[in-house]
């Protein structure tokens, strides 16, 4: 009696860890507009225009520039495309659109399919990189400590090893940080300086948002600077 009591004990801490990791993603202490010197924007970018309430994926590179015409999203997105082994622009039936709330004098919603890799094969998964870039209009932010920027995140869609990558049957999306990490070694390996810790943006989790989405962000958007 007393170790099927002491199995109970264990089985109910267990769904409780579980139902507190479940609901630490549907908190909204999880997502914040940042107030970043004046500028606003939120440490996610969205499913839906004007509706915070569906986070994607977590903001975490900032490309900044001392020139105001090379911190613009087209620039930097022009910048990305010769990162690592090329990004190009994704098409409007290979992934949606999603959105940050953006502010720099003008509230605005933002909206990005962004650019990936090609396929490649990496641990027994076909996967591609995909990033999105955001700044208020689709031009860009500035503040005295970053100057001109745009922001991002980063995940990579999987596919099981084959299956059709290229008509982007994904099974799997999500590891931000990861995939973070990689740009950041494209963008050292070009000559940009790059800091992982440029600022806090507060949604530091690893972990399954559920059965295919898995969140992984260390907390900080880093830094990318673009000469």
């Amino acid at each position: 009696m007393k170790r099927i009591a002491i199995w109970l004990v264990l089985v109910a801490l267990a769904l409780a860890a579980f139902s507190s990791a479940a609901l630490a993603w549907e908190e909204p202490n999880v997502v914040y507009l940042e107030d970043v010197f004046g500028d606003g924007w939120y440490n996610y970018d969205f499913d839906y225009y004007g509706d915070p309430d569906f986070p994607d994926w977590p903001t975490g590179i900032i490309w900044r520039s001392s020139n105001q015409y090379h911190g613009t999203v087209d620039y930097v997105k022009g910048k990305i495309a010769n990162l690592g082994p090329g990004y190009v622009n994704v098409g409007s039936g290979d992934a949606d659109a999603k959105w940050n709330h953006v502010y720099d004098g003008v509230e605005d919603w933002d909206d990005d399919r962004g650019r990936w890799t090609n396929c490649y094969s990496q641990y027994g998964w076909e996967k591609r990189r995909h990033i999105r870039v955001y700044a208020p209009d689709g031009t860009r932010f500035y503040n005295y400590y970053f100057g001109y920027y745009s922001i991002s995140n980063v995940h990579a869609p999987h596919y099981y090893p084959g299956s059709d990558c290229e008509n982007n049957d994904a099974h799997m999306w999500g590891w931000s940080e990861d995939y973070e990490g990689t740009m950041l070694s494209e963008a050292a390996a070009k000559g940009y300086s790059t800091y992982v810790y440029a600022w806090n943006t507060q949604n530091n989790i690893d972990g399954w948002e559920d059965d295919d989405h898995y969140q992984k962000s260390n907390g900080y958007a880093a830094r990318v600077t673009i000469p």
